[in-house]
């Protein structure tokens, strides 16, 4: 289907690079209109791997909390819901949070290995740009 999501946040991309940045003159409009764009791209850039991620997590933390006795939601979630997948994992990082918050001493090293993929798979990352001019108007 055409245009695709892709398409349309990159064409909403190109719009504001080509046809509002180059009307921007104060330096807070300007800086929260490429913060826009950023964002854009991100999203543009990751939203295919979404319900992939979610999906892998949702089992892994699934496997985590089963495999300690942790009690998990007993609905089945549709894999191609994004909504439902995303709530789910919302639901699967509360208990795991609840679980870590709750063991003495260090945490479970497999949850932390746990962590530390997810931290580095999840599709979303975003690091700003940070702001390193001189201008006093800048900072």
């Amino acid at each position: 289907m055409k245009p695709t999501i892709t398409d349309q946040l990159t064409r909403t991309v190109e719009t504001l690079r080509e046809v509002t940045l180059p009307h921007l003159t104060d330096h807070a409009s300007r800086r929260t209109t490429e913060s826009v764009i950023a964002g854009l791209v991100l999203v543009a850039e990751a939203w295919p791997r979404i319900l992939p991620f979610l999906a892998w997590d949702n089992a892994e933390m699934l496997r985590l909390l089963g495999d300690r006795d942790v009690a998990t939601p007993d609905a089945e979630v549709d894999p191609l819901d994004v909504e439902a997948n995303d709530r789910l994992n919302e639901e699967l990082r509360r208990r795991l949070e609840a679980l870590v918050a709750a063991e003495p001493g260090q945490p479970d090293p497999d949850v932390l290995q746990h962590l530390d993929a997810r931290a580095r798979r999840y599709p979303l990352r975003y690091v700003p740009t940070l702001n390193t001019g001189t201008d006093p108007e800048e900072q």
